[in-house]
């Protein structure tokens, strides 16, 4: 997920160990939402590969044992790609991001047009 909200890119700890990331555990993470619940991180996934229509940065990820997403990028992520945003005349929405290096950009669909009734 990609969310222009978070402050931090996140892993669930069933993905990170699915993925066989190593998790820093000797950190103390802890992040205070708006809506004042306080999250407690697991530990990092650091310098992990996030290939998207094979454009590779490499990123950082928290590890909470339970969210509702498995991934989510946020703010270091949106920086990092350079990540931005265009509507096609269909409704469409697609983000634009650069690799790294700046040699590579891919353009992927992100959300599509729903109807009224949706």
């Amino acid at each position: 997920m990609l969310d222009i909200g978070a402050e931090v890119n996140v892993i669930t700890r069933a993905a990170a160990d699915e993925l066989g990331l190593p998790v820093r555990t000797d950190l103390l993470l802890a992040l205070k939402a708006v809506s004042r619940d306080t999250r407690v991180f697991d530990g990092a996934c650091e310098d992990v590969e996030i290939d998207i229509g094979g454009v590779v940065n490499h990123q950082t990820l928290l590890v909470l044992n339970k969210s509702e997403h498995t991934l989510i990028l946020g703010a270091p992520f949106f920086y990092d790609a350079q990540v931005t945003f265009e509507y096609n005349d269909s409704g469409n929405q697609y983000a634009k991001l650069l690799s790294e290096d700046r040699e590579k950009v891919a353009t992927v669909r992100v959300c599509a047009p729903q109807s009224k009734q949706d």
